[in-house]
């Protein structure tokens, strides 16, 4: 009997240590199951999943959701880059087909998983106006020549705006329009007419100096960044990111 209480005893003890365990945890899977994931898409909406904190010389990647009540024949988003406190950056620029002009060389991934893609679309991105390292307009277009478009839906992962920040401060993102103001920032029904999608901007995020040592810019200076030299350095890796 006191062989079998202690037995008993023990396997209590073990299931509320593992009761105790998987309360404390829930919290943080709860946090981390919620972050970067947008807001439940109302109408037609464009939302962007910006970071809180990032480091100069991070290579910074911003997703652009889109939602649309009713099938797309096209769309055209016209955004704006703005430096505050002294951020600066570069443009990660990309190439990748189909391009209405295949020379065209801009800041913007396609999501090839989302409803935005697909062989009768037809994309087209570039930047207009006054353009340097602390502010930038810039425009993606797609358009759908004939039927499938692009279906109605929630909001969903469409695009990708690829930079690096080059100096602390904070960067906003917020909409641009260039005249005439009808040929930016709307969405062509499939049926007829054409409406303006909510903004649920602007959005803005934090630049700061990477720790010194940190040559991959994760926020920390850790042997990380010794594999990372010795990567570069003899395994032709990447680049130290500052």
């Amino acid at each position: 009997m006191t062989i079998s209480g202690d037995v008993s005893g023990s396997s209590r003890l073990k299931a509320l240590r593992l009761i105790f365990l998987l309360l404390m945890l829930l919290p943080l899977f709860i946090i981390s199951t919620g972050q970067a994931q947008p807001p439940l898409g109302a109408g037609n909406e464009v939302w962007v999943d910006v970071p809180d904190k990032v480091y100069v010389g991070q290579e910074v990647e911003l997703p652009v959701y889109i939602a649309n009540d009713d099938d797309l024949a096209w769309f055209s988003l016209g955004m704006k880059a703005v430096s505050a406190g002294g951020a600066q950056w570069d443009w990660v620029f990309q190439s990748e087909p189909p391009w209405s002009d295949p020379e065209d060389s801009i800041m913007i991934s396609l999501n090839h998983d989302s409803r935005f893609w697909g062989d009768n679309l037809e994309f087209s991105g570039f930047a207009w106006g006054f353009c340097d390292v602390s502010i930038c307009e810039f425009e993606f277009d797609g358009l759908s020549g004939t039927p499938p478009n692009v279906p109605a839906g929630p909001l969903e992962h469409a695009y990708t705006i690829h930079l690096r920040p080059t100096a602390p401060g904070t960067i906003v993102v917020d909409t641009a329009e260039w005249p005439p103001a009808t040929d930016q920032w709307h969405f062509g029904l499939a049926g007829a007419g054409n409406i303006r999608p909510a903004w649920s901007g602007p959005f803005h995020f934090t630049v700061v100096e990477a720790p010194k040592g940190d040559v991959n810019c994760d926020g920390t200076a850790n042997v990380a960044d010794a594999v990372y030299i010795i990567n570069w350095i003899f395994k032709d890796g990447p680049e130290p990111c500052r």
